[in-house]
């Protein structure tokens, strides 16, 4: 056992540092959770397509198409559970903003950030391909439009509306900045003809007794 302390211990060691090493396990267990949890949506599914047959063993040699990549699997997953998840924290992340100090917004920032979200939101329509007719003229019957809409928004569209969401959040905290910036300028000028004469009346008196 050593006999001098380190710069993250005592010696001899405290309570306190087995407080920083049950905060610095939290802290890496959730680094090695971000890691594992990228690896599980983007390298897994690509080696588990490429080294098994485990969707369809050798026996069922007339799999459907969907079911031999199981690569369909994991973009289910991304469609039907990170998608809303990404979406609720974009909404989180909106209420956690406009409820901190207006201090810690910026109009010019957020003013920017607005315009070039939905700039790009906007951009991102026309430019991602959506089979439209196949949705709506089914041989049966035409499937209402606001049934389609959600399957462009968990197929492709989330690119557009996340950022359109990013937008409308910004285009928010800078109507909220704004008011507040309105309210505390009221409130100065509210207050300005008062001190202004409290200091006419200090003057006043100052030069009665001179």
């Amino acid at each position: 056992m050593r006999e001098w302390p380190g710069y993250w211990t005592h010696l001899p060691i405290t309570v306190l540092d087995w407080v920083n090493c049950v905060q610095l396990t939290g802290v890496w267990a959730q680094l090695i959770a971000i890691y594992i949890f990228f690896l599980i949506i983007s390298l897994v599914p690509l080696i588990i397509d490429a080294i098994t047959d485990v969707f369809c063993p050798p026996d069922k040699p007339n799999c459907p198409e969907y079911d031999r990549d199981p690569i369909a699997l994991f973009e289910g997953y991304h469609l039907f559970a990170l998608v809303p998840v990404i979406v609720t924290l974009l909404i989180l992340g909106l209420y956690k903003q406009a409820r901190a100090s207006s201090l810690n917004l910026s109009s010019p920032g957020l003013k920017l950030q607005a315009m070039v979200f939905m700039l790009s939101a906007a951009s991102w329509v026309p430019r991602l391909a959506f089979p439209w007719k196949a949705y709506l003229d089914q041989p049966q019957e035409r499937v209402p439009i606001y049934l389609v809409i959600p399957a462009w928004w968990q197929m492709i569209g989330f690119l557009a509306v996340d950022e359109a969401m990013f937008a409308l959040g910004q285009g928010i905290l800078l109507w909220v900045a704004l008011r507040r910036e309105k309210r505390l300028a009221a409130s100065d000028a509210e207050r300005r003809p008062a001190v202004v004469g409290e200091y006419a009346n200090g003057c006043k008196l100052g030069a009665g007794r001179l």
